[in-house]
């Protein structure tokens, strides 16, 4: 964890924090890519403010913590994450699967946020 936090740091210390249409044309490709992708069967976000968190969404699946877990990696690095600096975590519980990141597209725009996936 601590490796993820120090990377993220980094990360945001020379990025600027990405708004606007930007920041709301990329909480509609996660929306539809995790959905798509299979990671969940419904999700919202929520634009927080927080530079920490930029983005928080949540959703829910019927498949299983390890089926979500790995469609979610898939779907984060094939469809949501920009092109440059990159940095995220995946943790599981005994009925969630957390996806932490931080990513810069190639001007510099940061990105952060938190993907909470609870499996039924």
């Amino acid at each position: 964890m601590t490796d993820f936090v120090e990377e993220r740091s980094r990360i945001m210390g020379f990025a600027k924090l990405n708004s606007g249409r930007e920041l709301l044309a990329m909480k509609t490709e996660i929306e539809y890519h995790l959905v798509a992708g299979g990671v969940a069967t419904s999700c919202q976000t929520e634009a927080t403010g927080n530079p920490q968190c930029m983005l928080y969404v949540t959703g829910v699946s019927a498949a299983s913590i390890e089926i979500v877990a790995s469609r979610l990696d898939n779907v984060f690095n094939e469809h949501i994450r920009y092109g440059g600096e990159t940095t995220y975590q995946i943790e599981c519980t005994d009925t969630e699967v957390v996806l932490d990141f931080a990513t810069c597209a190639s001007a510099n725009l940061l990105v952060t946020g938190c993907i909470a996936i609870t499996c039924m």
